[in-house]
């Protein structure tokens, strides 16, 4: 945290506790509600190298016509590559939002679109999701809102050539699980111990 490099520069976080969300389903291949909550051991303090974001409100939909999104990680950089290749260096790149209906045409019967799902193109070229990138925040940002507000959690690119075969990648709605996540937050029994039931996921996975 505080640092855009992955191994050094900044100060490394331990995760406490993990909360996902109660509809997620681990029977289906690309399940709904694919997105979790995470507690870090120590309050997280706001400053010129950390900054808060706003999170999309239920409904929300991406602004098609005002400011920018983007997505940014240490996803590889080597096609093809899982574990090799890593970008030691956060990168982003610049996304823009793709009808539903094309993306479903691209996907076709490889990929079910849930309804908490987004696709989103990389405008740049030779730039895309890659191996490492699930999990990259995708953020809007306008003159409105400076700080950025989370749209989206990327959870694949449906190829393993990254950005060769310029599909989109696709994404978890934040907005559509945006009362889930207050609920959390807000719970405060939750949030000082989780201590038992179905969708708590062991930290040593």
């Amino acid at each position: 945290m505080g640092s855009v490099f992955r191994d050094f520069g900044g100060r490394i976080l331990s995760i406490t506790d993990i909360k996902r969300h109660p509809d997620y389903r681990t029977d289906q291949y690309y399940p709904e509600h694919n997105l979790a909550l995470v507690k870090v051991n120590i309050p997280i303090a706001i400053g010129s190298r950390v900054q808060i974001v706003s999170i999309a409100t239920p409904g929300a939909e991406l602004p098609a016509l005002f400011g920018e999104t983007i997505v940014t990680g240490y996803g590889s950089v080597v096609t093809g590559q899982i574990r090799e290749g890593e970008n030691q260096e956060l990168r982003r790149m610049i996304v823009k939002e793709m009808p539903r209906a094309e993306c479903r045409q691209i996907y076709g019967n490889e990929y079910h679109l849930q309804h908490d799902h987004t696709c989103l193109q990389s405008v740049m070229k030779g730039v895309a999701l890659c191996a490492g990138d699930t999990g990259d925040p995708a953020v809007h940002f306008s003159g409105v809102n400076r700080a950025g507000t989370l749209f989206g959690i990327a959870l694949f690119s449906g190829t393993e050539e990254c950005a060769l075969k310029l599909k989109p990648g696709v994404y978890a709605k934040v907005s559509y699980s945006k009362k889930w996540i207050d609920n959390v937050l807000n719970d405060r029994e939750i949030n000082e111990s989780i201590d038992s039931g179905d969708n708590i996921i062991p930290l040593d996975v």
